[in-house]
C-alpha cells in the first residue's frame, strides 16, 4: 500500500494560440491496478492580459514561458479501496486547490503560490516559488513549502526546480525538468527528473522518474514512466501517461487527461 498524504498539484497545460484566450478548463483522472484508487479532478485557470513573450514555444509550454500572469483552481475527488485481515475498506476523499503564477515579458523575475486544503481532513498544504529566467526558455526556482497534517503538527521543506526548453532547427523542440525537495517530518527528501522530444508545437512524448515526490492524486510514491501530450486542436490538449511503481509486485498506474482553450 503506498504512503496517502494531503497534497495535490496543478497538471496543467495551456496553448500558443493563433487567436487571443484567456481560459483554460481541464479534467483528469487517474488509476492504478493496486488497492482500487481512483481519482477526478477539475481545474480552471485563467491568464491575466498581458505583453507575451516573442518566442516559438510548444503549446503545452505556455503557462510557464510566454511570460503571462494566471490564477487558478482546483477540486478533486479520490475514492480509495482496500483489504486487510479479510475485510474490505474504503474511503473517499476530497479536497481543493487555489494557487496563481507571477511572471512578465518586461523582466525575468517568476513567483508563483498555491495553496491544498483537504476537506475530508484539516490537511493542507501551500506551496510557494521564487524564480528567475536565466533565458528565456530556462527557469531556475527556489522552492518552500509549509505542511500540516491532520492531527498533527506542521513541518517546513526546501527544494530547487529548473525547467528548460531547446529549439532545435526543424521547428521541434527537446524539454528538461527537475526538481529536488529536502523534507522534514514524516516525508522525505524526493527529486523527480522529466525529459520530453515536441514534435513541432502540437505532439510530445516524454519520460519521467519520481523518488519520493507527491503527485497531485494524493500519492506518494517512486514512478517511472512514459507519457505523452497532444493538441488535436490549438484549442484542444489531449494527454496520458503510463507509469510503473513497484516492478516486484507488477504495480502501476495511468492518468489521462483533457483541456480546453477560450
Amino acid at each position: 500500500m503506498k504512503i496517502l498524504v494531503a497534497s495535490f498539484s496543478f497538471f496543467c497545460c495551456a496553448a500558443v494560440l493563433a487567436e487571443p484566450f484567456s481560459s483554460e478548463i481541464s479534467l483528469d483522472r487517474f488509476d492504478t491496478n493496486y488497492d482500487s484508487f481512483t481519482s477526478h479532478t477539475l481545474g480552471y485557470r485563467y491568464f491575466i492580459p498581458g505583453q507575451e513573450r516573442s518566442q516559438a514555444l510548444p503549446y503545452v509550454a505556455y503557462t510557464t514561458f510566454a511570460g503571462r500572469s494566471s490564477v487558478s483552481a482546483q477540486y478533486m475527488m479520490a475514492d480509495f479501496s482496500w483489504r486487510a485481515f479479510g475485510l474490505d475498506y474504503s474511503e473517499r476523499y476530497k479536497a481543493w486547490q487555489l494557487g496563481g503564477i507571477y511572471q512578465s515579458s518586461e523582466h525575468s523575475l517568476y513567483a508563483s503560490l498555491q495553496h491544498s486544503q483537504m476537506i475530508s481532513w484539516s490537511g493542507n498544504r501551500t506551496q510557494g516559488q521564487l524564480g528567475y529566467f536565466l533565458q528565456d526558455n530556462w527557469l531556475v526556482t527556489v522552492d518552500v513549502e509549509h505542511e500540516k497534517f491532520s492531527g498533527d503538527k506542521s513541518y517546513w521543506h526546501t527544494g530547487i526546480s529548473t525547467e528548460k526548453l531547446w529549439a532545435l532547427q526543424n521547428g521541434h523542440f527537446i524539454g528538461f525538468d527537475f526538481g529536488y525537495l529536502r523534507a522534514r517530518g514524516p516525508r522525505r527528501d524526493g527529486w523527480d527528473l522529466a525529459a520530453d522530444y515536441y514534435m513541432g508545437q502540437p505532439l510530445s512524448f516524454g519520460v519521467f522518474v519520481t523518488r519520493d515526490r507527491d503527485s497531485h492524486y494524493l500519492v506518494s510514491t517512486n514512478r517511472l514512466g512514459v507519457r505523452s501530450q497532444w493538441f488535436i486542436t490549438p484549442n484542444v490538449q489531449l494527454r496520458g501517461s503510463l507509469s510503473l511503481e513497484d516492478k516486484s509486485d507488477s504495480e502501476y498506474s495511468w492518468d489521462l487527461g483533457v483541456s480546453w482553450r477560450f
